[in-house]
C-alpha cells in the first residue's frame, strides 16, 4: 500500500511549479460529476479518474493530484444549469448589485464571464451594462443563455480568446468567474489570458471553495 504522506508521491504544483505537493486525501477512482450515461453508453466502461488532494508545502495551495481534461468535463451534454437553484439566483442578485454599483467604471468597455453558464449572472448585470459577454465551453448551456438575448462565446477561455475579445471589443473593465478556476488546469496560463483581457484599471473577481470552510 502506498504511503499517502510519502516524499516520493509528490507532484508538480499547477501554481508554483515546484515538485512539493504530497497527496493526503485518496478518495478512490471516481466517475465526472454529472457524467449521466446514455442508454448506449450503459454496456461501455465508464470513465473514472484518481481523486486524490494533494498539499503543496511550498505555496500552500490545496490541489486535485490528477486533472481531468476539460473536454470531458464541459460539452454538449452538460448536466447543470444554475438558474434551477434558488441559492444560487439569490447570490448572483447580490453579487450583480455589488458589481454594478461599486465597481463597473466604464459603460464602453465590456463585462466578461468565464464559466457563463446558463446567463444567470450575466442576464442581471445586464441591468447595470449593456456591454456584456460569456464565455461557456458547455454548447447546450451556452444555448439557453443566448436564448435569453445575451452575447455568448462557446470556447474555452485561453490566451487566443483574450486577445480575440480585446481586439473586438476592448479590454475589459470587469473579469468574472465563479467556481471556475478549480476547473482550470493551467492556473498560470489563465493569469497571462486575464492579463491579456483587462484594462489598465480592471478587476478580476473569483469565487472558489475555501479549504478551510468545508472543513468546518
Amino acid at each position: 500500500m502506498n504511503d499517502l504522506n510519502s516524499p516520493q508521491t509528490a507532484v508538480i504544483c499547477r501554481i508554483c511549479g515546484e515538485s512539493t505537493v504530497h497527496p493526503f486525501l485518496d478518495l478512490g477512482r471516481m466517475p465526472i460529476a454529472n457524467a449521466f450515461l446514455s442508454s448506449e453508453q450503459l454496456s461501455q466502461p465508464e470513465y473514472t479518474f484518481w481523486l486524490k488532494a494533494g498539499f503543496c508545502e511550498s505555496c500552500l495551495m490545496v490541489q486535485l493530484v490528477e486533472v481531468v481534461d476539460p473536454n470531458m468535463l464541459f460539452h454538449e451534454h452538460y448536466a447543470y444549469f444554475s438558474s434551477i437553484s434558488r441559492v444560487m439566483d439569490e447570490h448572483f442578485t447580490q453579487l450583480a448589485t455589488i458589481i454594478g454599483e461599486e465597481i463597473l467604471y466604464d459603460e464602453r468597455l465590456p463585462v466578461v464571464e468565464i464559466g457563463a453558464n446558463d446567463g444567470i449572472l450575466l442576464q442581471k448585470l445586464t441591468e447595470y451594462t449593456p456591454n456584456t459577454i460569456g464565455i461557456e465551453p458547455s454548447a447546450n448551456v451556452a444555448a439557453v443563455a443566448r436564448e435569453k438575448g445575451l452575447h455568448v462565446v462557446s470556447e474555452f477561455f485561453n490566451m487566443d480568446l483574450a486577445a480575440s475579445l480585446c481586439a473586438e471589443h476592448g479590454p475589459a473593465q470587469l473579469v468574472v468567474g465563479a467556481n471556475v478556476l478549480c476547473h482550470i488546469p493551467d492556473l498560470n496560463s489563465l493569469a497571462r489570458a486575464l492579463e491579456a483581457l483587462l484594462d489598465a484599471e480592471g478587476v478580476f473577481i473569483f469565487e472558489d471553495p475555501y479549504l478551510l470552510d468545508i472543513m468546518t
